[in-house]
This record gives structure tokens, C-alpha cells and sequence, in this order.
């Protein structure tokens, strides 16, 4: 969704233990968005342009330790990849937008 391709494309990048552990660092973020040609940039929460699609760091719900956790917001809503996972708390819209941390948005797309 974010990056404009198939999340197969993605996972052919990434090892399944990093999306499913503990996700993706900012670092191997910008790794993959690179290999896909998309410019992105990291933002604070005051900068972020809610109008845009964007990828948010929250504080995990289903976190005792402190651990964080990344949501995909389309510009209207929150996408949570816990969402209607057993056992799995997730985050509604505006309920994201109040603890959002930091957060990352697509600046272009270069031509392929």
C-alpha cells in the first residue's frame, strides 16, 4: 500500500521473522523503500500531514516492555497488521494519532 507494490515484492526483501517479531527497523525501512524507488521522509509527530498516506510509530498495546509498533495510515484511516488477530489488541484512527511517536511519509516516486 505505502510503497505502490504487491506485498509479496516486499517479503521477497525481508525475512518473515522481521515482520512477524518485531518489525522492521527505520533503518531496514529505508533500505526497502530505496529498492523500490520511493523517496521517503522521517518526521516528528508535529509534521506529520495527516492528508497523506503515512507509517506511524506507536507504543505497542500489546507491550508491557515498552516495545513500539508501526500502523499504515491512508490518509482517512489507521491500518493495524494486530487488527483481527486473536489474543492481538489494535489501534483505532484516532486513538493512534494521540500516542503516534514518529512516523515516516512517501515523498515521490521516482520513474521506473
Amino acid at each position: 500500500m505505502f510503497l505502490g507494490v504487491d506485498y509479496e515484492d516486499v517479503l521477497r526483501h525481508v525475512s518473515g521473522h522481521e515482520l512477524t517479531l518485531g518489525g522492521l527497523t527505520n533503518y531496514r525501512e529505508a533500505y526497502i523503500a530505496q529498492l523500490f524507488e520511493v523517496e521517503i521522509s522521517f518526521l516528528d509527530r508535529t509534521r506529520i500531514d495527516r492528508s497523506k498516506a503515512a507509517v506511524l510509530t506507536v507504543p505497542s498495546v500489546n507491550s508491557t516492555t515498552g516495545l513500539t509498533h508501526a500502523v499504515y495510515w491512508d490518509g482517512t484511516r489507521i491500518y493495524d497488521p494486530n487488527q483481527g488477530r486473536k489474543g492481538k489488541k489494535s489501534y483505532t484512527s484516532e486513538a493512534a494519532w494521540k500516542v503516534t511517536i514518529d512516523g515516516y511519509q512517501r515523498l515521490t516516486r521516482k520513474a521506473m
